[in-house]
């Protein structure tokens, strides 16, 4: 289980201190290309989808601070997205924060990302991650879609591997303890790529992507300071 992190809340500054870095604590809507661009702040960029990821699950830890509770709040409101995409390939599914953008569209480069995973290592047994961890991938037979209950998601690999984070499961499974609701796994349909999601639902907490694109609008996401 994720211990509990410090968490503080700077409303002059308009920023949330937690799990090691400095978040915004507002969200900017808008598709994946635009939230991409968009203006988080001096020094801050679009968060990958492991940093929204590890600030919500702080934020459902520490609610009562009104940056937490704005947080939380989001999450049930919103879909949020951060600045990664899974690609569902027969076998492998393979995650790659900060993809490259060519005339509007992603763009996965599998030939580079193969090497870039072949000069890597295993983040878990069943994940690895490229040496820099902004790519990484799970073999699709070690995942499974529908619905989890807490113990179910820590011990599953599809948190990990989209949060390209060894906590990824632990802190989807505290929010759905904390919470008391089961998570729903959309895994990535077969020869797409999708942009990744985070919400919670009235009966659920919904995670992954079938193939929502760069132009789906309403996506939501939170700033995180260039360290």
């Amino acid at each position: 289980m994720v211990s509990k992190t410090d968490f503080k809340h700077n409303p002059a500054e308009r920023t949330i201190e937690t799990a090691g870095r400095v978040y915004t604590d507002f969200e900017l809507t808008g598709d994946f290309r635009l939230l991409r661009q968009a203006n988080y702040g001096e020094g801050f960029r679009m968060a990958t989808f492991g940093e929204v990821l590890d600030l919500v699950h702080q934020s459902y830890l520490n609610q009562g601070n009104t940056g937490a509770d704005n947080v939380v709040r989001a999450t049930r409101q919103f879909w949020l997205s951060g600045n990664t995409v899974a690609y569902g390939g027969r076998d492998i599914i393979t995650v790659q924060n900060f993809p490259e953008i060519k005339e509007g569209r992603i763009i996965m480069d599998f030939e580079e990302l193969e090497s870039l995973l072949n000069e890597g290592e295993d983040l878990v047994p069943g994940v690895r991650i490229s040496r820099d961890g902004n790519v990484g991938f799970v073999l699709r037979n070690k995942v499974r879609g529908g619905w989890h209950d807490e113990t179910q998601i820590r011990g599953s690999l599809y948190p990990i591997v989209l949060a390209l984070s060894k906590n990824g499961s632990d802190n989807m499974a505290d929010i759905s303890r904390v919470k008391q609701k089961s998570a729903y796994f959309a895994l990535p349909t077969v020869g797409k790529i999708t942009v990744l999601d985070l919400d919670e639902d009235d009966d659920r907490l919904g995670f992954g992507g079938y193939y929502w694109g760069e132009f789906d609008n309403g996506r939501h996401s939170f700033g995180v300071k260039e360290k």
